[in-house]
């Protein structure tokens, strides 16, 4: 698997012989877009060179704009008076493909998994394709603050004071351009099946206690809720709602876990996760009084409860 971008300077050379059109400046050096245009070179030349290796199977990822970027050049910036948050990029007012970088976990294992059908090929893969406005209402949304999108010009970008801005520009110009060659989400589905590609919203929640995010005064404030009550907590749900509530950042949650059985294996590992902030108390379905004494006091601030089909399911019907 070898992971690349379209070779751009190519890419614009065909459209100029084509059409006439200078699409993207190149650089003083003659380079459009190099960190791409390597890439692209780099897979172009492994597939010539290495074709006549009969058993080497090789397949090009052809990877778009990445989530991750809004941690770092394309993260929102706020004004002097932090009242508002302003991403600022040369993409356009169309949509762009993205992606998640955790999406490769399940694309790579696949493809080596089924290296036949995908010897040879070049996967565009894309988890979702949104404008920039629609990521800059995604920032708002979550953290409750005014985010825009401060659409740039090519020109704008390549003059900020660092040395890589003019590619930067030609990078942001090639993304936002509808002749850039749009990415298959279809194929991307199948080839991460059966994962689910991740959302830009989802990847954000996940990323949003980022001290890229915080460093810019973007946080997600903390719930009312502190105390919580985990119905069936050894359930698989349920542990893994417990681990969630523990590893939460914003706030120290204090944890009811009940069980029918206190003395279980599951039950006593499951308190090993954090003593000082989880209590066992029992609880049975069946016992509403036991539930009411569960949500005794502050624990019926936040509750969480699975029902369990599965359980009961082979007990005579007429019985029941």
């Amino acid at each position: 698997v070898l992971s690349t971008r379209d070779n751009v300077q190519e890419v614009t050379r065909k459209n100029f012989e084509e059409t006439g059109d200078i699409w993207i400046d190149p650089l003083d050096d003659g380079s459009i877009v190099p960190h791409y245009s390597a890439k692209g070179k780099g897979a172009q030349y492994a597939l010539k060179y290495l074709d006549d290796i009969g058993d080497l199977k090789l397949t090009c990822l052809a990877l778009p704009f990445m989530y991750s970027n809004f941690l770092g050049f394309f993260c929102p910036l706020p004004n002097e008076g932090r009242t508002q948050w302003v991403l600022s990029a040369s993409l356009g007012e169309g949509k762009v493909d993205m992606m998640g970088s955790a999406d490769l976990a399940a694309i790579v294992p696949n493809i080596f998994a089924n290296s036949d059908k995908y010897d040879g090929e070049i996967i565009r893969l894309v988890g979702e394709r949104l404008t920039i406005d629609e990521v800059a209402g995604a920032f708002a949304d979550l953290f409750g603050k005014d985010v825009i999108y401060n659409p740039l010009t090519p020109a704008e970008v390549a003059a900020l004071p660092f040395a890589a801005a003019p590619a930067m520009a030609q990078m942001c110009q090639f993304l936002g351009d509808p002749r850039s060659l749009q990415h298959d989400l279809e194929v991307s589905k199948e080839v991460a099946f059966p994962k689910q590609l991740q959302r830009f919203e989802d990847w954000l929640l996940t990323h949003s206690d980022s001290t890229a995010f915080t460093q810019v005064g973007l946080d997600v404030d903390a719930p009312d809720i502190e105390s919580v009550t985990v119905f069936g907590a050894t359930s698989s749900e349920g542990v893994s709602v417990v681990k969630g509530l523990l590893a939460d950042t914003r706030k120290s949650y204090r944890i009811r876990a009940t069980t029918r059985h206190l003395d279980s294996e599951k039950a006593k590992a499951l308190q090993k996760l954090d003593p000082s902030r989880i209590d066992l108390v029992y609880a049975d379905f069946d016992d509403i009084d036991s539930c009411r004494a569960a949500l005794a006091g502050e624990f019926s601030q936040g509750v969480f409860l699975a029902t369990d089909f599965y359980e009961d399911a082979a007990q005579d019907m007429e019985a029941e």
